[in-house]
């Protein structure tokens, strides 16, 4: 669709793939709820079960990968507690005290806040186009959730307060994914397992694993489980990886913004839910800001599309 440089077609595609593993493991989720599978038995086992098939996968075709040192581990250790453990946590409890709509809408404030730090540390150019496609995108999510943002007038502080944390972890990942991908002595296979590992280890705190026998799950329950730790967080974090390799973060969250359209849209095609002419128009909305976006980098010189 684009003719952009290379490097900024691939890292649109592969952050594109993110949202779209993302969109339908919220269909996915649906599914499991639906056959008596509990939301904290989905949420502690998927970062569990994507660490064991991946570092098992590191450890047969990757093992040099595994060398870390102690100041980058630290930072992994951030990455995968901040960024997917507490990103994760904060999203669930926005929604545990409000509603699904408001955990998103507040989420996607990340880009904003990306934006905001990039400026600040001189790390990231802020043009009049990329504002633009923020502004378009998040006023896609807004319509896209279905309530045009209007659970955001009845959410109560402790929603508030828990959504914008969920939107600084979001960001924190991003930013800090950006960093140690940058890095050219950093390996990002190695990077993405050690992340997950400390995710993992970050709900292991909650229920350790050797509890999880209590629940009593049939041998169904546990594949589709397994499953479900593949499309909603071992290959969208992959893939999310990859794209902050070639993109810088706020257009990575920008593009992101596409993970809602694509669960409103899975969950059309698969559970049969309806679509609203808001929710239509507001998946407009995100797919044209992407598209400002693939249109911006057409005209950029490979040198300057992965720095601004």
């Amino acid at each position: 669709m684009f003719r952009a440089s290379g490097s900024s077609v691939r890292g649109l595609i592969f952050v594109l793939l993110a949202a779209f593993f993302w969109g339908i493991s919220g269909t996915a989720a649906q599914f499991l709820f639906s056959h008596q599978i509990e939301v904290m038995q989905v949420v502690q086992t998927r970062s569990s079960f994507a660490f064991v098939l991946f570092a098992a996968s590191i450890l047969l075709f990757r093992r040099e990968s595994l060398r870390v040192t102690p100041p980058r581990l630290g930072l992994l250790a951030l990455a995968g507690i901040i960024g997917i453990g507490f990103s994760n946590y904060t999203y669930y409890a926005t929604i545990s005290v409000s509603t699904v709509s408001t955990a998103i809408i507040l989420q996607y404030t990340a880009p904003v806040l990306v934006m905001v730090y990039g400026i600040l540390t001189r790390t990231e150019s802020a043009g009049l186009t990329k504002w633009l496609a923020l502004s378009i995108s998040l006023s896609g999510c807004l319509l896209a959730v279905g309530t045009g943002g209007a659970d955001l007038f009845s959410a109560g502080p402790a929603a508030i307060a828990i959504g914008t944390a969920s939107a600084f972890c979001f960001a924190f990942m991003s930013i800090i994914g950006r960093r140690l991908n940058a890095d050219p002595t950093s390996d990002l296979w190695g990077n993405l397992v050690y992340t997950i590992g400390f995710a993992a280890l970050f709900w292991a705190v909650f229920q350790p694993p050797w509890q999880w026998s209590d629940w009593n799950l049939d041998t169904t329950a546990w594949l589709m489980l397994i499953g479900f730790s593949l499309i909603s967080v071992l290959l969208p974090y992959l893939f999310f990886y990859l794209g902050l390799t070639f993109l810088p973060p706020t257009t990575v969250l920008i593009i992101s913004t596409a993970e809602p359209v694509t669960a409103m849209i899975s969950s059309w095609l698969i559970l049969g839910e309806s679509m609203s002419a808001f929710q239509i128009t507001g998946a407009s909305l995100v797919l044209l800001a992407i598209l400002i976006l693939g249109l911006d980098y057409r005209r950029r010189p490979p040198s300057q599309a992965s720095q601004t």
